[in-house]
């Protein structure tokens, strides 16, 4: 299953999912399907097709131009479009709902706005000589813009008013100093002040709040909205809180490690990672260690976890009131803690927490003996060579997974396992009521969502 696809379903409203059955595609006979991904209501699948020595994108029925190659990755828009890259046999451009955009040497994956109106991607004519400073520009809704040594991906802001990326500018030298370049971020076009080094963009998921990180000569800062912080010997990213009024960031300064909330510096360890903002916007969780050698342990607001040989990043429930974390005992085997409460260490390792709606269950994919079960609090399901990452029903009472076992497929829900098929393509969605489940699936050379009727 593509990322794409996963984070599509599971970011989706249940009751924006097609609940009604239907085999969408049939992959005609000599012809390969790569990079299936389904729209995420549902409605909709798309794939690269490869036949005859050439390449096309088919979605649901309709088929789109041939193409001499088409590059691995479909990218669905938030209101239903397919995008990809295409070559022609000399230049790649990008297609967005079957339209082609100006043709390079090479392009980049085409990045949307939040509501998939507005697209911007980097494109190259490739590297020339040591001192070409003009080789990279950014695409924004087809619109050219500055050319520069060389662009990174573009970004858009929650809002999606406001868009960057970062350059590379190309500085003739003089006498005593020969080519060299600098880095920038550019904000809509504008470009702003130059650092030996920047990072990726970062906005916040609501409004137009930007920050990276930039390097000077006195080391790294976060220069959030234009206006630089205070200087660390090094930093991580920016993370944002969900309403984008807040931000943290982990930083060092001679050999010490804190987090950065809102400007101000937190208390010092020997190391700290995963930042981690609750739901509701008003704590701060990571992951930290008082001295080098010792276990490490969460820190959760003001307060401390117990001491662990190692934890995971904090979960919190929605509303920002509960926990859970996983943690290796002394006996090398992991557990989950909800709440404080230790669940059993009896687990090789385990994969992303899932806390019930409700915040009173966990449930995740756990490794006993080279093999994978669903753990739900304390109990497990049938072992197999593979489990996904399960999802709750809205009502907290039932989950759903898909998993692997002796190469075929299957979703089981409720406890309840399904048919074998040949791929699981999505993540298991659940009706708002919790009566059905649906899924994307191909069995043989049906794509199909696939509906099943929860049991009580």
């Amino acid at each position: 299953m593509t990322t794409l696809a996963l984070l599509s379903i599971l970011l989706l409203a249940q009751d924006k999912v097609s609940f009604d059955e239907k085999i969408l595609a049939t992959v005609p006979e000599g012809t390969m399907a790569r990079d299936i991904t389904f729209y995420k209501d549902g409605r909709l699948v798309a794939y690269r097709a490869v036949a005859g020595g050439k390449m096309h994108v088919v979605i649901n029925a309709l088929k789109h131009p041939d193409y001499p190659g088409i590059a691995e990755g479909l990218r669905w828009t938030n209101d239903g479009r397919i995008a990809y890259r295409a070559t022609n046999g000399s230049q790649w451009f990008a297609v967005v709902g079957g339209t082609p955009g100006p043709a390079t040497q090479s392009v980049g994956m085409p990045v949307f706005s939040a509501d998939g109106k507005k697209v911007a991607y980097e494109g190259s004519r490739g590297i020339g000589a040591a001192g070409d400073i003009t080789s990279c520009t950014v695409y924004v809704n087809g619109a050219k813009g500055a050319d520069f040594a060389a662009c990174g991906q573009p970004a858009w802001s929650g809002d999606g008013s406001t868009w960057a990326h970062t350059v590379r500018i190309g500085k003739p030298g003089n006498a005593t100093r020969g080519f060299y370049t600098v880095e920038a971020m550019v904000v809509n076009g504008k470009v702003g002040p130059e650092y030996l080094t920047v990072s990726n963009p970062f906005f916040a998921p609501k409004g137009k709040a930007l920050a990276y990180r930039a390097k000077t000569e006195a080391g790294w800062t976060m220069n959030l909205d234009g206006k630089a912080h205070e200087t660390w010997d090094d930093m991580g990213s920016a993370i944002f809180s969900d309403d984008g009024k807040h931000m943290a960031y982990q930083a060092s300064k001679n050999r010490k490690h804190f987090v950065v909330i809102d400007g101000k510096k937190g208390p010092e360890y020997s190391a700290v990672n995963d930042v981690v903002w609750s739901p509701d916007n008003k704590t701060v969780s990571y992951v930290a260690k008082d001295k080098p050698g010792e276990g490490e342990f969460i820190v959760i607001g003001d307060r401390k976890t117990d001491l662990y040989s190692r934890v995971y990043p904090p979960v919190f429930s929605s509303d920002g009131q509960h926990v859970a974390y996983g943690a290796q005992s002394s006996n090398g085997k992991y557990m989950v803690v909800l709440d404080d409460k230790l669940g059993p260490a009896e687990f090789q390792a385990i994969g992303q927490i899932v806390l019930s709606p409700d915040g009173q269950h966990t449930a995740f994919a756990a490794q006993v003996n080279l093999r994978w079960t669903c753990a739900l609090d304390s109990g497990r399901s049938s072992m197999n060579d593979f489990v996904q990452t399960p999802v709750w029903s809205p009502d907290s009472k039932k989950v759903a997974w898909a998993g692997q076992n002796q190469g075929k497929w299957f979703v089981e829900v409720n406890y309840r396992r399904g048919e074998d098929v040949d791929e699981v393509l999505t993540a298991p969605v659940f009706s708002s009521d919790g009566k059905k489940c649906a899924f994307g699936i191909r069995r043989g050379p049906d794509l199909m969502w696939r509906v099943v009727t929860v049991a009580d």
